[in-house]
């Protein structure tokens, strides 16, 4: 039984839906990402599904349960917000008790329990502490056992991660990663950060302007969007647009827009009634050479962009711009002749708006 389904969710405020007609499932201990850029509805469905936002329509099922007008409290599920809301005048033992408190929980029960989630999250030398006497990845691990220390069949985090530094951004995502395969929760994750929903993630479902445009597997969204959208979202993309020459379904093959340039592509959307085509190109899938090589096309190279352990290199083809990932042993400089190629295996056929 999927611990969670949600069917037909509608969420409006006043006049304006925000969410329309969404559909999903979540199955127990799997790890979902929620993916979009501001606007796109992911944290309407985290409040709905924990009880914070009423639905104007559709339904939300837990663990087979119908909670659709059942308040927070009553829903089993912990939540992380993205301002972390802990009680500044609370211990952080006091603070990690609360909800159990709330639940009626007797006082020695009560404190077995938060002491042995604060030892799980590695901070019970901290119970005595105050808020304020806590870093900022100190604190996140106080919202975390306060949210699991309830032991919830749901797990909700709303960008939990967003006010840390990168370097221990990076840490916690290893953290709650590593606790949520230890825990078994059930755990939805909103964030705006496609590396971030790619590294911790089983699944990433991306939503844009209220609906889901794609989910699955992060690397099989990286490698096989379905649209243009989810190609740029899912990462550093190059966008060519194509005419088709053939359809996907007999393997593509498809021709630069503007060029005699025809090459293979991959891909199932075939797009109808004259919607954009485009080629979605990964930098590492791109390859620069300053030697000749057979069907490459022509280019120059108009800027260097150096990002610690990877170069990339912008490199103008024709009326387009490619980003390419340089490759081991090269040293491409700005205003450099060079001939792209790329693996036709690589070069994903997508569907999308025009620019």
């Amino acid at each position: 039984m999927s611990e969670l389904v949600i069917e037909g969710l509608e969420i409006e405020y006043g006049r304006n839906v925000v969410v329309h007609g969404l559909d999903l499932r979540v199955e127990s201990g799997e790890f979902v990402s929620l993916l979009g850029p501001s606007g796109s509805g992911k944290t309407s469905v985290l409040r709905a599904i924990g009880g914070y936002q009423a639905p104007s329509e559709g339904s939300i099922a837990i663990a087979g349960r119908d909670v659709t007008d059942v308040p927070p409290q009553g829903r089993d599920v912990g939540m992380v917000f993205q301002s972390l809301v802990l009680f500044p005048h609370m211990s952080v033992l006091r603070n990690v008790e609360f909800g159990l408190r709330t639940r009626k929980v007797r006082q020695p029960e009560r404190r077995r329990r938060a002491m042995e989630t604060l030892e799980m999250m590695q901070i019970a030398h901290l119970s005595e502490r105050l808020p304020f006497q806590l870093s900022g990845g100190q604190q996140q691990r106080v919202a975390l056992a306060r949210a699991l220390v309830v032991r919830p069949s749901l797990l909700l985090m709303d960008e939990p991660l967003g006010a840390l530094d990168a370097r221990l951004r990076l840490q916690m995502q290893v953290e709650i990663r590593a606790l949520q395969h230890a825990t078994g929760v059930t755990t939805i994750f909103v964030t705006h950060d496609q590396q971030e929903a790619m590294a911790m993630s089983d699944r990433v479902v991306v939503m844009r302007d209220g609906r889901i445009a794609d989910q699955g597997g992060p690397e099989g969204l990286y490698r096989e969007p379905r649209d243009r959208f989810t190609a740029e979202f899912m990462g550093l993309t190059s966008l060519l647009p194509v005419d088709v020459v053939r359809p996907a379904g007999d393997g593509a093959r498809v021709r630069l827009a503007g060029t005699a340039h025809e090459f293979d592509a991959t891909g199932s959307a075939d797009p109808a009634g004259g919607e954009p085509t485009f080629v979605s190109l990964r930098p590492e899938d791109i390859h620069c050479t300053t030697q000749p090589v057979d069907g490459a096309l022509t280019g120059k190279v108009m800027a260097r962009t150096f990002r610690g352990v990877n170069t990339f290199v912008q490199v103008r083809v024709g009326d387009q711009t490619v980003l390419a990932l340089q490759h081991r042993g090269q040293s491409l400089s700005e205003g450099a002749e060079v001939f792209v190629s790329w693996d036709a295996a690589r070069a994903r056929l997508v569907a999308g708006d025009a620019p």
